[in-house]
């Protein structure tokens, strides 16, 4: 059965002042600063903040910045051919399972042994949507949310083929989200690679999107994967992406305000599932590092979290 909007809006807040949101005939409409939001489809909604982010100028951060102020100023037109950044027509076989595989682990990841049903879930830049509809068999209502405009529309297109009908496709910027306190699970994969000014800011955003007991998996591409790239001595695959030592991000998690988190590897060459996955697993420097935290009481992450409200209020 599909998801009505007004059980969507209770999740969503104006993403310039994080008031409620109310249903109106055009669409929604913010009870404090009063601006309106279209709704696209039922499914479906463009929920940008008034202004991009602001960025500094100069520095490491000046290519995607551009990028993003592009995106950004796209208007939202939904293509039937668009495609997304990895989706599995455009990659080979294998890498597809692999996506599929690390997204299926993440889950796990978020879950431990527990069946979450009547959850809220939210795929945090979500791309072509691999844990998207890994979730959607789970949870009882799944937000699809990125900036493309080409992975909103190629992802809505793939989930009617799917007969999906639990998932809202949310066009948002993920420093300046729809939410405030009111997801439950969160994922947000290969995204925390633009270096320490960015990723503390994203955490930051993260950690004010959920609930009080929410969990999220964010992961981090390990520096000891492949050091010889890293050093230069071999050619740099890693389009100028940032990764990290497992001492560095217990930095950068700590400056966030993340003061306690589990970690468990990701190693692509092996499926710790089977045989020999499970033996050699452990003996290989792992591709990406996932962490896991919850929102808790923790003094640190509760004003972290109040920091980045007060910023976009």
């Amino acid at each position: 059965m599909p998801i009505s909007l007004d059980e969507i809006i209770p999740h969503l807040c104006c993403p310039d002042d994080l008031a409620t949101l109310l249903q109106y005939s055009g669409g929604l409409r913010c009870v404090r600063c009063h601006r309106s939001y279209s709704l696209l489809s039922r499914n479906i909604l463009e929920l940008l903040p008034s202004r991009p982010f602001a960025f500094p100028q100069a520095g490491e951060l000046k290519p995607y910045r551009e990028g993003y102020q592009r995106e950004f100023s796209r208007p939202l037109e939904i293509r039937e051919d668009a495609e997304a950044w990895g989706a599995p027509e455009a990659v080979s076989r294998k890498w597809g399972r692999l996506r599929s595989r690390q997204a299926r682990e993440v889950l796990q990841f978020l879950r431990g042994r527990k069946r979450e049903s009547e959850l809220i879930y939210c795929d945090l830049s979500a791309g072509a949507g691999y844990c998207t509809f890994e979730a959607a068999r789970e949870y009882r209502l799944v937000f699809h949310c990125d900036l493309s405009v080409d992975s909103l529309a190629y992802a809505s297109a793939k989930a009617k083929t799917k007969h999906l009908e639990n998932i809202v496709f949310v066009r948002a910027d993920y420093f300046q989200p729809p939410f405030r306190n009111s997801i439950q699970r969160l994922t947000c994969l290969d995204t925390l690679i633009r270096g320490p000014w960015h990723e503390t800011r994203l955490l930051g955003s993260i950690q004010g999107i959920l609930a009080s007991g929410g969990v999220a998996v964010v992961d981090f591409h390990n520096w000891w994967h492949n050091p010889l790239r890293r050093l230069g001595l071999l050619r740099d695959n890693f389009s100028g992406n940032r990764s990290y030592t497992r001492k560095e991000l217990r930095s950068l998690l700590a400056s966030s305000g993340i003061g306690q988190f589990q970690t468990q590897p990701f190693v692509q060459e092996l499926d710790p599932v089977h045989m020999p996955g499970k033996v050699f697993a452990r003996f290989i420097p792992p591709t990406r590092l996932m962490i896991r935290l919850v929102r808790g009481n923790a003094p640190l992450m509760q004003t972290a979290a109040r920091r980045w409200q007060e910023s976009r209020v």
